[in-house]
């Protein structure tokens, strides 16, 4: 047999593989850095409601008494940014009271049915859960049984973005 032509063979073999190689597509895309400032704005209201909370107790305020201003604290938030829906839960476990705060494009609304936020039996955990056709949002939060709690939950987009953020 003709080694000779082994080697062609071989040889031309090599050079398909190459040139096919040189022919193959690389996709590849570069992902945007996420929108951080709805989570950098979750922290924000958080702080800003923790500094009121504590505000309010040193002034001897009591859960009636401290929900308007969080309410107020939220609204000035949503006013400046009119594209965010914001909710804020405010809870006393020393007198078991809980206040919602619901603001949608810079306004105050009603809090939607499907948005469903439960205290875990041992009242260790907040569950957030709010599920509609387009949402389906579930956040499982720390609470602290000896002070007020504060948790906040904000949402920026349509129905096919969406960044969440819950602090």
């Amino acid at each position: 047999m003709n080694k000779r032509g082994q080697i062609f063979l071989a040889a031309a073999l090599i050079l398909i593989i190459l040139l096919m190689s040189f022919g193959v597509i690389y996709n590849s895309a570069n992902a945007p850095k996420g929108n951080s400032r709805v989570g950098n704005l979750a922290k924000e209201i958080k702080y800003e409601a923790l500094r009121t909370i504590d505000y309010g107790v040193k002034e001897g305020k009591n859960f009636e008494q401290i929900s308007p201003l969080l309410n107020s604290v939220i609204s000035n938030y949503s006013s400046l940014n009119s594209d965010l829906l914001i909710f804020g839960w405010f809870y006393s476990p020393s007198e078991g009271k809980e206040s919602q705060f619901f603001y949608e494009k810079g306004a105050s609304a009603t809090v939607p049915t499907e948005l469903n936020v439960t205290k875990s039996s041992d009242s260790k955990y907040l569950m957030i859960k709010w599920n509609e056709d387009y949402r389906n949002i579930y956040y499982n939060l720390s609470l602290n049984d000896k002070v007020y709690n504060f948790n906040v939950l904000i949402e920026r987009g349509e129905k096919n973005e969406k960044v969440i953020a819950a602090e």
